[in-house]
Formats: structure tokens, sequence, C-alpha cells
């Protein structure tokens, strides 16, 4: 899969936190939406998607600048890839069913530091344990962000059929006449 085209960590949670409070999602939910972001960026491309520290709390993982702030979040982010990797883990769990709290209440990186009133870091970027659900979600969460991107190169026009048979070989720039 192509890389998400971003300045590694520079994004901070808020306006990250901000999208998903603008697609009606919860304060647990958003939490919740955003340490699977961050895990997910973490195992696909070995980098962070944002600065800002996850915390192993009671009903799960929190970025605590965005749980303080929840209710007076602005500022979304316009980035389309990172929106596509946010409707991509939404539809994913959407497709998992169940609570969420389930499931992160099972896997490993917040098991593993969790301590009742600790609020302990999550360090994602370390921690490469994961549930087969888990696995599950992140496949399905992959397919969808390749079926945008196919979507959206499928509305450039004429595309040479090697890409269309292989797209992840291709790097969309005007040096390979694409774009």
């Amino acid at each position: 899969m192509e890389k998400i085209e971003f300045d590694s960590g520079c994004l901070d949670a808020e306006s990250l936190g901000a999208y998903c409070r603008e697609q009606q999602e919860d304060k647990l939910a958003v939490q919740k939406l955003l340490y699977y972001a961050q895990w997910f960026c973490y195992r696909e491309y070995n980098v962070p998607l944002f600065k800002d520290q996850i915390e192993a709390w009671k009903y799960g993982p929190v970025v605590p600048i965005v749980w303080k702030n929840f209710d007076i979040l602005n500022d979304p982010t316009k980035d389309p890839e990172i929106q596509n990797l946010f409707d991509a883990l939404r539809q994913s769990l959407i497709q998992r069913g169940g609570p969420l709290i389930d499931l992160v209440h099972n896997s490993p990186p917040w098991t593993s530091v969790y301590v009742a009133g600790a609020n302990k870091p999550i360090n994602l970027e370390k921690d490469a344990n994961i549930t087969i659900e888990e696995e599950e979600m992140f496949k399905n969460c992959l397919k969808f962000l390749d079926s945008k991107r196919q979507q959206k190169i499928s509305n450039l026009g004429a595309i040479p059929k090697s890409f269309l048979e292989n797209p992840r070989k291709w790097k969309l720039s005007i040096d390979n006449g694409i774009i």
C-alpha cells in the first residue's frame, strides 16, 4: 500500500478528534478511533500519525488533550488522505460489530500497560502484539483505503492497463504520466 503523505507526527490529535466529532462520533468512540489510527500508522508505515501521547485509562486508550477539550474542538483536519483513514477505520469497526470497549480491553497494547488509576502511556510503536480480530480490522481498513484510492484514480481519465492490474507498483506522479 502506498504511504499516506504527511509529515510524521506533525498532526495534532485535536484536529483529528475534531474531524471525528464532526462525523457525529461520541467522546469514547473518538478516543478509540485515535488509538487505532495511531496504531495503524505505526504498523503499516512505521511512523506516528500524531505527536500527542495516548494513555491507558479505565475505559480504554485516551489522548488526554482531546478528552479534556472535546466539547470545544474545532478546526478539523481537511487532509483527504487522513479523512479516508478515519473513514476506513470507522467502516472496519462497523463491520466487526460489537462494543469497541471489548475489542480494546482484549488487546495487548492496552492490557499490557493498564493499571487502575495510573493512566500510564501506551507505546504503540514498541508493542507489536495484535489480536486476530484487530488484524482483520486492519486488513479491512487497507481494502477500504485501496478502494478509495482506486475510485479517485478512475476519476482521472485514461489510466494505463498495467496500473489498473497492479496499482501498488505505481506512484501517482507527473513522471509516470498518471497525473
